[in-house]
């Protein structure tokens, strides 16, 4: 009886959920031509890939990501693209659920190129098989700030689930940094917009603010959770 007890509390266990982030890399020198392409370690397979795309002219179109290091369809994330006239600037993301294996050159496209651009590249991995974007209520969205030194981020409505969350930022005033428990500032580009991410368990929002230099801003933020292991969503069973 005691060990049929203990095998039932054991199948009801959730399992353990997190994120790593394998790698992030972006083209430091800007680009100007398209393709822009992006070096990469070698991805892995069945991984999450996010592609994001920061340009100093709003008008700039980001074509869409190259189909051979993604064995699903990219999917445009929601409220992208974020241009911002004012500012001058745009942001636009797509993502893949199941990365292909062995991608070391990643050449993005850019179907109306007039400013510069540079392309940023997420990998993750969860430790659950099976991750999706975020089911609550606002999973990504976009912010237009007046002139500012500490910009608002992106408030998103998640569903509580453990999450990864990219975010980028741009406009008038160069990015140096951004604030918020849990968030990883990862770069900036040769242009002055900024961009990270964060890995969590829980719920979390966008930064509580961007660090810039005065002058117009925009943001963008999308958030991806994991959604289970097996058929039973995630609960160890016998």
């Amino acid at each position: 009886m005691r060990i049929l007890t203990a095998l039932l509390f054991l199948a009801f266990i959730p399992e353990a959920r997190a994120w790593t982030q394998t790698q992030v890399q972006h083209i430091a020198a800007g680009c100007t031509v398209s393709p822009c392409v992006v070096s990469l370690s070698a991805t892995g397979a069945n991984h999450l890939l996010v592609v994001g795309f920061e340009d100093n002219a709003f008008t700039d179109v980001m074509g869409a990501p190259p189909s051979g290091a993604c064995a699903l369809p990219w999917v445009h994330a929601p409220n992208a693209p974020a241009a911002y006239a004012p500012a001058g600037d745009l942001n636009d993301i797509y993502y893949c659920l199941q990365s292909n294996s062995g991608i070391t050159s990643f050449s993005q496209p850019v179907t109306t190129f007039t400013g510069t651009a540079d392309v940023i590249v997420w990998e993750a991995i969860s430790t659950l098989p099976r991750f999706a974007l975020d089911s609550g209520a606002n999973p990504g969205n976009k912010v237009a700030n007046a002139s500012c030194t500490s910009c608002s981020g992106v408030p998103l409505t998640l569903s509580g689930n453990s999450d990864f969350i990219v975010v980028m930022s741009g406009g008038a005033g160069a990015v140096s940094g951004l604030t918020g428990a849990g968030f990883t500032y990862d770069g900036t580009t040769s242009f002055g917009d900024g961009f990270g991410h964060s890995m969590t368990v829980g719920s979390l929002t966008a930064p509580t603010t961007w660090i810039a230099s005065a002058g117009l801003n925009g943001a963008y933020a999308v958030a991806f959770q994991e959604t289970g292991g097996d058929s039973d969503g995630g609960v160890i069973t016998f």
